[in-house]
């Protein structure tokens, strides 16, 4: 069914303090980790990043996939004024509350499910914090069919911006997710 609906399901049937999601291929570094644990009860959540300052690319994705990460960083900017500077890094990390919340609002099957995660914590006023990683482009990790994940990508991304009423919350459902404060 897709990478989001596979991650909506996990998110769905996990338990614990904190729920997370990152690709197979272990292209983000664990050690991400180190930067996290110290402040993690100060935010709502955690998304890795390959592009912010202080991240290390250790291995390049090859040209074509640089060149459809930049257009979607531009398409995502302009749509969703979220304000990372990437959304598409394979890691995130939530509360758990947060996170059942996200599963239980989304529609979105394939890759932009990321891009949805992120305009709901967005619309809600959730503290979403971008880290920088050490991130290695695998050489299994592949795209089939970039084109027509492209489109569908693009396609959702409708979706989402249709959706946008579906994911704003009450002021009741955004006080029950409310952080405590440490």
């Amino acid at each position: 069914m897709g990478k989001g609906h596979n991650v909506q399901h996990g998110f769905l049937e996990a338990d614990g303090d904190y729920i997370m999601f990152m690709d197979a291929d272990f292209a983000t570094d664990l050690h991400i980790m180190e930067r996290i644990l110290p402040v993690i009860e100060k935010h709502d959540g955690f998304i890795a990043s390959r592009r912010c300052k202080g991240a290390v690319i250790e291995t390049k994705q090859t040209l074509k996939r640089r060149f459809v990460s930049w257009v979607s960083r531009i398409l995502i900017r302009m749509r969703f004024h979220l304000g990372y500077s990437e959304t598409q890094c394979g890691f995130k990390l939530f509360r758990k509350d947060l996170a059942k919340a996200l599963a239980k609002h989304q529609i979105i099957d394939g890759f932009a499910f990321d891009v949805e995660y992120l305009y709901f914590c967005h619309l809600n006023g959730f503290d979403i914090q971008e880290v920088p990683c050490n991130w290695n482009d695998g050489e299994k990790s592949t795209i089939e069919k970039a084109a027509k994940t492209s489109m569908n990508f693009i396609g959702d991304m409708k979706r989402i911006k249709k959706n946008k009423k579906n994911y704003i919350l009450s002021e009741e459902e955004k006080e029950s997710l409310k952080r405590k404060e440490a």
